[in-house]
């Protein structure tokens, strides 16, 4: 834990934080051994400390995270400062309660290179809005055997890694992503991808409620298709909103 920044279990600074936050059934190591912070002494001879921007992937949502504790190790490994976490890790948390909504449990293949092992599920909830540009859903998901590739995020390939709802209603024709296009100016499911980790069960993406405006009502989605793309942008395996 030298100059170590992580999560922990406990969920207060006044008792013990417990052990690094992380899931032990699904990542092999603990992911938080590399979050570390580098000291410096500025001319004024204070020390101030800084650290790159990492992704954790600790197997855990943000529902899990949220009311947890962030903890500040100095050299010798020993805890010096602890914070109460109030925020979704991934994803701002909806600022009301998420509406009933529809959800993607089986998936079928659209690759041309055969069988792909994608399983989990995809949950969009009601988003109300005040206008049709705001009014959309919340996308919520846990998938194993994603691309490998996706453990930096997108590439520069349209639909890289992405999640997107589709205009069809079949997976044999899914068509292009789904939004009111006469509310809205450009696609809202361009900035939605995952993120896969090496887990116990796989190469695995997961994620806390994220709002995508899509323009369009629950009614409007239901019965619509939605895609998992892979690194490349190609449409790997399809599931109808139900």
């Amino acid at each position: 834990n030298s100059c170590g920044v992580q999560i922990h279990e406990g969920g207060s600074c006044a008792r013990p934080t417990g052990d690094s936050l992380w899931d032990a059934k699904l990542l092999r190591q603990n992911p938080w051994s590399s979050s570390t912070y580098t000291s410096f002494q500025r001319s004024d001879g204070t020390v101030v400390a800084g650290a790159k921007e990492e992704i954790v992937r600790t197997g855990h949502l943000g529902d899990v995270i949220r009311g947890r504790t962030v903890v500040v190790h100095d050299f010798q490994g020993q805890r010096i400062a602890c914070a109460p976490i109030s925020g979704f890790f991934h994803g701002k948390a909806p600022d009301t309660e998420l509406l009933p909504g529809l959800e993607v449990e089986r998936f079928a293949a659209l690759s041309r290179w055969g069988r792909v092992d994608i399983e989990g599920s995809v949950a969009l909830n009601g988003k109300p809005g005040p206008t049709k540009a705001t009014t959309g859903v919340y996308v919520s998901y846990r998938l194993t055997g994603v691309d490998a590739r996706c453990s930096d995020g997108p590439g520069p390939a349209p639909n890289s890694c992405g999640i997107r709802l589709q205009t069809g209603t079949s997976c044999m024709a899914p068509g292009g992503s789904y939004y009111n296009t006469e509310a809205l100016l450009q696609d809202p499911w361009a900035a939605v991808s995952y993120v896969s980790a090496d887990t116990r069960q796989g190469m695995t993406a997961a994620s806390a409620p994220v709002g995508v405006n899509t323009g369009l009502t629950m009614e409007e989605i239901a019965g619509h298709v939605l895609v998992v793309y892979d690194f490349n942008g190609a449409p790997v395996v399809c599931g109808t909103a139900a």
